[in-house]
Parts: structure tokens; C-alpha cells; sequence
């Protein structure tokens, strides 16, 4: 198997300056970068000044909604800060960068990104934790913002500061404490033409708008510890409706179950491994004095070297080491877990709650985490002091329904992760959260990428130029050449000839080899498995020819029936009624599945679609859209 080798120009992105588009490494993958060449490299950072009482202002741009049009305006506000950070790769070398925020520019000028109380925890693979437990290099989870997933990280760094301005990030179902510039993963989407366009993006808390979705959960990646989904239900049924009692080396276990729906589940699901037995009916006598007849009472009792052989599958030598190991479960053991555990405590609007076994309570919000809930508010319940949380239906949240209000100041700590995000746990709420980011200078000083912003922004003194390397670039271009001649058996001889019409038929334009970006050298990667696919089904692979794009429809078709096909796909396809597939002749196959199903004819081709077909297909459309629309209001 290759060694991994870490390459920069995958993760170099484009902004916009003055002198045009520029490639950007950020500041996270310039971490993996250093920490990839030197392990044993160090990053220190220092405040070198802070002066709350200086005035400063700051020239910028406020939307004028009555004249329709950007207007500048000089901000001001008292406060100035400068930072250093120092990086060593203990072979020698050493990087320092500077950094200065005024209040005017940022209202937390101290440290923008650095940005949540210090009680706020962050979930590793060992259960949540402060930033004092914390091991650098210790995995944590955190969210990939391209692929709408969670990711088990190493942790790069932890920093604190003191007395940092924060902000409360608040609405009926959601409260945050941070920084203003504290970064969350945002979801947003707009239509042009029909046609709908997505994207996800960290964005700044004061920079939060009404059209801005905030992701709060996403999916975690399959553990591989080996717990059957079997005994994780039995698992889950034990610390929620059963009771496991340990004295010495002694062990015993069973669950109590009234309810007659769970009572068959849990039957088919124990079989032989465990005894059952019912009890009479009995009165019960509530706190505030009622008394009620409760109905007979199923107890599954399990033999000590059973119980003790769950506890061990489970890796665990008692409940309170659960929320360390749930997080190296399966999806299938870590859903099994969480439906048993719902169908004991929960309810069906989705609470839950346990009081009294230790451990409980925060291996159920683990299991909802990697599951992809996003979890309501901690609250009480009316009775018995029970605390209480929600799976919610939504793992997104509507920044139109969220106020942001002056918190004060207080101490203040954040991590860093290669993705720019992290999972917190603040009040009992967890929520995917931005991380910092103030060593990026540093580590361009010694080589690991560019850094430097726009001359709009007047801060050209901190400008670091150090490319990325750019013979490592030109190495993977000609790895690429090499594959492209392979794939159309060219000649060397007519290699550079035929390369430049390549690269112009996927770029639209003329480009020299030392001159490609970033972004251009994956869209020439792009159009060789292409033409890969297209040579392997039989077609001429010696001629440019595009591939068709199963959404669009051919041309003949009128023009009128091919524009609503397009948007029915469009909308079809972001309301999940079918699965796009790995290549474009699934993903049309799939769709025409999807319209057979609708009016109930066979439908293979475009051209079998009359107008009338088309109108129910919309309908049906329009209803699906209604009815998502509602149950997200509900929610």
C-alpha cells in the first residue's frame, strides 16, 4: 500500500483580491501540513498587546435596502490587540507571524475565532470533555462542511484567553454563548432559472442572515468495534428499563417491562437468553397523591455469565463506561442502542430522559449525536426533577428565528481541527460549532503556505508570501498528463498538441501547464475518468466528445416539456424521491423510476411525456414540497 504522502494544492481554495483570483491554502491545512513534515514541531502563541481604551474606526459597506445598494460607512470603537505566534519544527527552523485586530474592524478584536466559555465541552472519542482533559492529538469529532458529514479529527491545539466579549445567540429553541466572531457551519440555498443552487459554508456570528440555516448535527462515520446491534438493544433495555446490580464479583441483570407493545419487542429480541416472569397487577401512588392500577409486570431476567458476556461485547465493565465506547459502536449497534433506549424512557414527540444511573443520560446524547439528531434544550420535568431533552425532527436551524444580544465578558477557550469546526456541548445542548485559527502567518513564514489579504483591506504589512511548492504542482500535472495519453493512446510525439486541446476543451480556455490552478488540475482530472467511462462503454475514445448529462433532455423534445423536465428533476431530486446514482445513466434511470411510479405508466424516454403527464408529475411535486414545508414549521 503507498505511503500517504499530504498534498497542499488539493485543499487550496480561490478568493478574491485586487489583482484578481489567488489560490489560498487555509490556515487549518497549513496545521496538517506542518504537523504532517514535523510531528515533533511545536506552535506557540503570545498577546503581545492589548489596549482597550484606543479609538479606532474602520471603512465598510451596510446594505441600504431603500436605495437598493451597498454604502460606506467608518465604523468606530474603542480597542486594539497584537498577537505572535512562534513555530518551531525542532529541526532548526522557526516561523513567527503577528496579527492585529481593532475593535472598529471586528467587535471580538482579541481573538476572533477563540470563542466559547470555558464550561463548554467538546466531544472525543472518550465522551465530552473540558479543555483542560484534553490531549493534543487526541481525536475529537468535527463536521465536514463539503461532504455533510461528521468526522473523527485529531486535535491540534487548545487556547484560552481571559475576559473575551461574548455574545448570547438566542430564539425559542436555541441558545448559544460565544464571541461575535465565532463561526458556525451554515446552510443556504437560492433559485435562478428554476433551478436550485445549495451550499454550506462557515459563517461569522454577526454575519449571520435571515436566508443562513445553521447545521446543528450531521451523521458520524461506522465505529469498528465488533457489538452486534442484537446486544446493543439488549444493552440499551438494561440501563433504561432494567436494572444491573454488581456486588464483588457477583453480577445479576434483568428489565422490567408493563407495556405490551415493548413487552413482545423485548421477548423476540432476548429469546433464550434470558428468563421471563410476570407479576400481578399492582397499585401505584404518585407524588402529588394519585393513586393508579398498573398492569402486570414482565421481568427478563438474565443468568451472571450472560450479563457478563453483554458487558464485555459491549467493552465496558459498568454503565458509567459507556459514553467512552458508544462512539466506536456501528451505525447498526448505535441505532439498535438508541431505539431500545427510546422505546423504555422516550416518548413520541422524542423526549427523553434518566435520572438516576449515572452515565445514562449522556450515552443517549452521544448516540443521538453520531446518529445525526440535532438535541433540544436540557429542561426539567413537571414532576420528579427528571431532566429532560428532545430528538428533534430538524438538524438545521432557521437564523431568521435567532436574536444575537451583548453577554459580557468571561474566559474563553476554543480547539482546532484540520475541518474548522468541532462538536460542543454547552448547557447540555450540543450543536456543530467554527473552531480558531491565528496561526496561519506563522506557519506561511516557514514555508507552509500563502498568507495575505487584500490591499482593500489596508493591511498590507501583514502580507507572508511563501507559495506552495510549486515543482510538487508541475509533478502531479505531468502524473496526470501521463493517465490522460494512457487513456487515448497518444502518441509522444503529439503529446503537447493534443494536451492543450484537451486542456481546452475542459477549461474553455488555453492554459500552460505552470500557470493551472488548484481548482482547474481537479476539472482535467475530472474529464479523463470521463472519458474513462465513456471508453469503457464502448464509445471512440480518441475524440473530446462531452458526456450527455442525464438531467437534460435531447434537443428535439420541445422546448417548453424539456424546461418543466428540468425542473422536475431539479426538485426531485432535493426532495430525496430518488437516488442519484454513480453515473449519469443511473441517476436517469432512477428518475424515469420515479416518474412510472407517479402516473402509473411505463416511462422510459422523455418523448413518452405529454403535457398532461407533466401536470400530474408537478402536482405530485408541489404536494411533497407542501408537505416537507409544514413539517419543517412544526418542527
Amino acid at each position: 500500500m503507498p505511503e500517504y504522502q499530504f498534498n497542499p494544492n488539493e485543499h487550496l481554495i480561490q478568493i478574491k483580491s485586487q489583482q484578481g483570483p489567488k489560490d489560498y491554502l487555509p490556515a487549518q491545512w497549513r496545521v496538517v501540513w506542518f504537523r504532517f513534515v514535523y510531528p515533533e514541531g511545536s506552535v506557540e502563541t503570545e498577546m503581545l498587546h492589548l489596549d482597550l481604551d484606543r479609538d479606532t474606526e474602520e471603512e465598510t459597506l451596510v446594505w441600504n435596502a431603500e436605495q437598493r445598494r451597498n454604502e460606506k460607512i467608518i465604523k468606530q470603537a474603542k480597542g486594539f490587540v497584537v498577537f505572535k505566534a512562534v513555530v518551531k519544527d525542532g529541526k532548526g527552523g522557526i516561523g513567527t507571524g503577528t496579527k492585529s485586530e481593532k475593535a472598529a474592524s471586528f467587535p471580538d478584536f482579541i481573538e476572533k475565532a477563540e470563542c466559547v466559555p470555558l464550561d463548554s465541552e467538546i466531544l472525543t472519542r472518550r465522551g465530552f470533555k473540558k479543555y483542560d482533559e484534553l490531549t493534543i492529538g487526541e481525536e475529537v469529532l468535527a463536521y465536514d462542511n463539503a461532504q455533510d458529514i461528521c468526522v473523527w479529527t485529531p486535535l491540534q491545539r487548545v487556547v484560552t484567553y481571559d475576559n473575551a466579549h461574548v455574545v448570547r445567540l438566542h430564539g425559542k429553541t436555541f441558545e448559544a454563548i460565544c464571541t461575535p466572531e465565532h463561526t458556525w457551519a451554515t446552510y443556504a440555498s437560492a433559485v435562478q432559472d428554476t433551478h436550485k443552487y445549495e451550499y454550506r459554508k462557515l459563517t461569522k456570528t454577526h454575519e449571520l442572515h435571515s436566508y443562513h440555516s445553521i447545521m446543528l448535527a450531521a451523521p458520524a462515520p461506522n465505529g469498528d468495534y465488533p457489538l452486534t446491534p442484537r446486544d446493543a438493544a439488549i444493552l440499551g433495555w438494561l440501563i433504561t428499563d432494567g436494572s444491573i446490580q454488581q456486588k464483588g464479583n457477583s453480577v445479576r441483570s434483568y428489565i422490567c417491562q408493563s407495556k405490551q407493545q415493548n413487552v413482545q419487542v423485548i421477548r423476540e429480541l432476548v429469546g433464550a437468553l434470558a428468563k421471563e416472569t410476570v407479576s400481578e397487577p399492582s397499585t401505584r401512588q404518585f407524588p402529588r397523591g394519585h393513586t393508579s392500577e398498573c398492569l402486570p409486570q414482565h421481568r427478563f431476567t438474565f443468568s451472571a455469565d450472560e450479563t457478563r458476556r453483554i458487558f464485555q461485547a459491549a467493552g465496558i465493565e459498568q454503565i458509567e463506561d459507556l459514553p467512552a465506547m458508544v462512539t466506536r459502536y456501528s451505525h447498526e449497534a448505535r441505532q439498535a442502542m438508541l431505539t431500545a433506549m427510546m422505546l423504555a424512557d422516550g416518548d413520541k414527540r422524542g423526549n427523553f430522559g434518566k435520572k438516576r444511573k449515572h452515565g445514562v443520560m449522556e450515552t443517549w446524547q452521544i448516540l443521538a449525536t453520531l446518529e445525526g439528531f440535532a438535541l433540544g434544550s436540557m429542561r426539567m420535568s413537571t414532576v420528579g426533577d427528571v431532566p429532560l431533552q428532545r430528538l428533534k425532527a430538524r438538524r438545521r436551524l432557521c437564523a431568521s428565528e435567532l436574536q444575537i444580544e451583548d453577554a459580557d465578558t468571561c474566559s474563553v477557550w476554543c480547539p482546532t481541527t484540520q475541518y474548522g469546526t468541532w462538536i460542543m456541548r454547552q448547557n447540555g445542548r450540543i450543536m456543530i460549532t467554527g473552531n480558531t485559527g491565528a496561526i496561519g502567518r506563522a506557519l506561511a513564514a516557514l514555508g507552509y503556505g500563502t498568507q495575505f489579504t487584500g490591499d482593500e483591506w489596508d493591511e498590507a504589512h501583514r502580507i507572508v508570501d511563501s507559495p506552495v511548492d510549486q515543482a510538487a504542482q508541475l509533478e502531479e500535472i505531468a502524473s496526470i498528463k501521463k493517465d490522460w495519453a494512457a487513456t487515448y493512446n497518444v502518441a509522444d510525439a503529439n503529446i503537447e498538441e493534443r494536451w492543450g486541446a484537451f486542456v481546452v476543451w475542459v477549461l474553455g480556455k488555453a492554459v500552460a501547464d505552470a500557470d493551472l490552478k488548484s481548482y482547474q488540475i481537479k476539472k482535467l482530472k475530472g474529464g479523463i475518468e470521463e472519458q474513462k467511462r465513456v471508453r469503457d462503454k464502448g464509445a471512440d475514445s480518441t475524440e473530446h466528445k462531452p458526456a450527455p448529462t442525464p438531467a437534460k433532455i435531447p434537443a428535439k423534445l420541445d422546448a417548453d416539456i424539456k424546461k418543466r423536465l428540468d425542473s422536475i428533476y431539479d426538485r426531485a431530486l432535493i426532495l430525496q424521491e430518488f437516488q442519484k446514482g454513480e453515473t449519469k445513466e443511473e441517476s436517469g434511470t432512477a428518475f424515469f423510476a420515479l416518474l412510472t411510479k407517479i402516473i402509473k405508466a411505463k416511462v422510459a424516454a422523455p418523448q413518452q411525456l405529454t403535457a398532461s403527464r407533466l401536470d400530474t408529475i408537478e402536482k405530485y411535486i408541489a404536494e411533497k414540497e407542501t408537505a416537507r414545508k409544514s413539517a419543517e414549521e412544526a418542527s
